[in-house]
């Protein structure tokens, strides 16, 4: 609950405005028809929640792990922490935007879930969603961020 509301407060300043038990309370009205299905079949329902966890989870890290070791990298000192909230200091956020949602038009396709089963994990794959959407992220990101940062550039000097 508290994630939930303190994740929404930073992805823009007009959600810092929102009170954080009206975050709580959204959050909630997620949790308990979540938490009523797997009081009845809690393995599957614990299973499919880790599932899309990892897929998430590794579309994101593949994208960050990029940032840090090819376009940084791997120094910490190229990292100004005083820019979080400057949004004209930091980069667009488009190539990690649109890598992570060609992440997820791999992964599902190649999911195999009790709830789902993709084309690809049909035809004897099994489920590498998580492989195929950290791969995707990589090659995407990899391009789409050349591409960003050669625009910021262009833009900003």
């Amino acid at each position: 609950m508290y994630t939930f509301g303190t994740s929404f407060m930073t992805i823009a300043p007009i959600f810092q405005k929102v009170p954080r038990y009206v975050f709580a309370i959204i959050s909630e009205a997620i949790l308990i028809p979540v938490a009523i299905v797997g009081a009845t079949r809690f393995y599957t329902t614990f299973v499919d929640i880790l599932s899309l966890i990892g897929y998430w989870s590794s579309a994101y890290a593949a994208i960050v792990f990029v940032e840090h070791f090819v376009f940084r990298g791997g120094r910490y000192d190229l990292y100004d922490i005083d820019d979080w909230d400057q949004p004209r200091r930091l980069p667009f956020g488009i190539a990690a935007i649109l890598a992570f949602l060609c992440a997820f038009g791999i992964v599902i396709p190649c999911m195999s879930q009790a709830f789902y089963q993709g084309p690809i994990a049909k035809a004897g794959t099994g489920d590498i969603g998580v492989y195929a959407g950290a791969s995707m992220a990589i090659l995407v990101y990899s391009v789409l961020r050349t591409i960003e940062k050669q625009l910021m550039s262009k833009l900003f000097t």
